[in-house]
């Protein structure tokens, strides 16, 4: 049963391997070779350890090695400039967390396992940022031991409850002591990855944020980074159901701008995804069909999250049809003022354009049953 567990587990992470991104693809366009290697007597053997890229909002597979006399090593190719690594392990070996590498052309990554607790190893690193990053990881060792001795002891019991309230409120801690490290360290590529995690995943309204956004330079607060810290930190009021749907501005991947408006007098069904979201994909089919059933009455309206290159090789992958959006905001947009945080997420517009309906999750079948029912409930009173 255990290797069963194991084959699952990695099957899951290629999973997360978006084709074309792979290691043998990239070594097309190698610029430079970033060697990521670790050692400790705590590394079991013949456990397979498995290096990801984190691009455009997701992760792809690289490549894997099995230790060996306690040894692993990866030589990765990365581009010019910094690029995003993490390592995952067996996840009956260790509480396996991504440990965020910053890796340039020419880097080298020693990392020390001390202990069964990844998160925390110690990294010597070539690259300036990777410091800057463990700071932050050291002022709250303490903190992210507590969390890792949590996920061992769920990974024992398997009561996600008690794990999850447990990991909340730790991580609350962390947050805290990230926001005052953040008031000492200079603006940078690492301040600006934790300034932007802290407001995307702290339940903490902290005026103290607010502020040091407000002290960046204008022509960072202009970068793509700048824009989703504000997207954040200030998301704009809750929309739910019964509220009127906002007429913001979309774009199509031709270029042309597009609004809810454009549908009064008709059900739209909104469909927020990405392209790294099972569910998602699995309902593109049904969808189809549910506009084919109803194509006089009913809009539907394909909204990703994905950055813009995630979203049009998407596109082109799945062979979207209709309408096909994007608001160039990710999951700080539109999206993150309905507060699901789930996806899929699916909006139910009237045709006066009301919120009727807000639901997430994906069952085979289930789309066309409620649709139907809500659209010839409707089409009756007419």
């Amino acid at each position: 049963m255990k290797d069963m567990k194991k084959i699952l587990y990695a099957i899951a992470i290629m999973v997360m391997c978006n084709a074309g991104t792979c290691s043998a693809e990239m070594k097309d366009s190698n610029i430079g070779i970033a060697v990521v290697s670790g050692h400790g007597d705590i590394l079991p053997e013949g456990v397979t350890v498995i290096l990801l890229k984190f691009e455009d909002g997701h992760y792809d597979f690289v490549a894997t090695d099995t230790i060996e006399n306690g040894h692993f090593r990866f030589e990765m190719p990365v581009g010019d400039g910094l690029t995003i690594g993490t390592l995952m392990f067996d996840y009956y070996a260790f509480p396996s967390m991504a440990h965020r590498l910053y890796l340039t052309p020419g880097a080298t990554v020693e990392i020390d396992a001390i202990d069964r607790f990844t998160y925390t190893w110690p990294i010597k690193s070539s690259v300036p940022e990777q410091a800057e990053y463990d700071l932050y990881i050291d002022n709250s060792k303490d903190l992210w031991t507590e969390i890792q001795k949590a996920k061992m002891e769920y990974q024992k019991s398997g009561n996600n409850d008690e794990y999850t309230h447990k990991n909340d409120s730790i991580k609350s801690l962390i947050y805290l002591r990230d926001l005052e490290l953040l008031k000492t360290r200079p603006v940078g590529t690492v301040w600006m990855d934790k300034a932007i995690e802290f407001a995307r995943y702290s339940k903490i309204t902290s005026e103290d944020m607010n502020a040091l956004y407000a002290n960046l330079n204008d022509s960072i607060k202009k970068t793509p980074k700048g824009r989703a810290l504000y997207g954040y930190l200030y998301p704009g009021s809750h929309i739910g159901i019964g509220d009127r749907i906002p007429d913001i501005e979309f774009f199509d991947p031709e270029g042309k701008k597009h609004g809810f408006s454009e549908f009064e007098g008709k059900w739209c069904l909104v469909d927020f995804w990405n392209s790294g979201c099972g569910a998602c994909i699995r309902a593109i089919p049904e969808l189809r069909e549910l506009k084919q059933n109803y194509p006089e009455i009913l809009e539907l309206v394909s909204l990703s999250i994905d950055t813009e290159n995630m979203w049009r090789k998407a596109s082109e992958k799945f062979h979207l049809i209709g309408n096909n959006w994007n608001e160039g905001k990710e999951n700080y947009g539109i999206y993150r003022r309905l507060g699901t945080g789930l996806l899929p997420t699916f909006v139910l517009i009237s045709p006066d354009g009301i919120i009727k309906d807000i639901w997430v999750g994906y069952a085979t079948g289930e789309l066309i049953q409620k649709m139907s029912s809500i659209l010839n409930t409707n089409s009756e009173h007419d």
